[in-house]
């Protein structure tokens, strides 16, 4: 996680990112931010309260965080990234917030094939970058976990999971139907051409069969993914004066 020096910050510019609540920061933006102006721990070695952290942007810097719920996921995934992998439950709040929007009280949150794997792999950056290698990209997501990432991506008619899942494609397999069952092989393969050369994927788009269906969807969970981090990755950037 990178350390940003306090004078090298453009707050005004940092004040209209983290104040527009249309702003779809994450939690690695926001814990880098964090980080450097406030630290993450207390004097003991405990993770800052959300309401402490909360009241210093209020305070010190005249920054009222827009996306409070994103910052208490931040927050709390630091403090125990465990239960995200862990908790189906935690898991859905998270990956909601993790995407920028608020959680909604009394009803379900569940985010989309796009948001869930984004949020998987923002998190598995997060623990990689606080807790080293040892981790890193291999963290595991507890089989009820990876029923639920299942779920979602079979609720929108993917029988495939994103390239970075693939390790969980039996429980996906599992829950799929038959007939889809036999496109499995033909969309993992036509996916990968995609990978490759993008240009592939104009051809698909429109065309009313399965096979495409799975891999134009799985092409815009690629595109959602790298244009989330890219865009929170520029925006290190775009705070630090020239």
């Amino acid at each position: 996680m990178r350390e940003l020096q306090v004078n090298n910050i453009d707050f005004k510019e940092l004040k209209n990112i983290l104040e527009n609540p249309e702003e779809p920061v994450t939690p690695r933006f926001l814990l880098t931010i964090i980080k450097s102006l406030i630290g993450l721990r207390d004097k003991e070695g405990q993770t800052l309260e959300i309401d402490y952290v909360w009241l210093q942007f209020e305070r010190k810097y005249k920054i009222d965080i827009a996306r409070k719920d994103t910052l208490s996921a931040s927050i709390a995934f630091y403090d125990n990234p465990s239960e995200f992998f862990l908790n189906p439950n935690v898991f859905d709040k998270m990956a909601i917030a993790f995407n920028g929007h608020n959680i909604i009280k009394n009803i379900l949150n569940v985010p989309t094939p796009e948001e869930a794997t984004f949020a998987i792999n923002e998190a598995r950056d997060i623990v990689s970058m606080v807790l080293g290698n040892k981790f890193g990209k291999q963290y595991p997501l507890a089989p009820d976990v990876a029923k639920t990432v299942a779920a979602i991506y079979h609720h929108h008619g993917l029988s495939v999971f994103h390239s970075s899942l693939s390790s969980y494609q039996s429980i996906l397999t599992d829950i799929t139907s038959p007939e889809a069952k036999k496109e499995i092989g033909q969309i993992q393969s036509t996916y990968a051409k995609v990978q490759q050369d993008k240009d592939l994927v104009k051809d698909l788009i429109g065309a009313n069969n399965y096979v495409a269906s799975n891999v134009v969807r799985l092409y815009a969970i690629d595109l959602y993914v790298q244009s989330m981090t890219s865009y929170n990755d520029s925006l290190i950037d775009k705070i630090l004066k020239k």
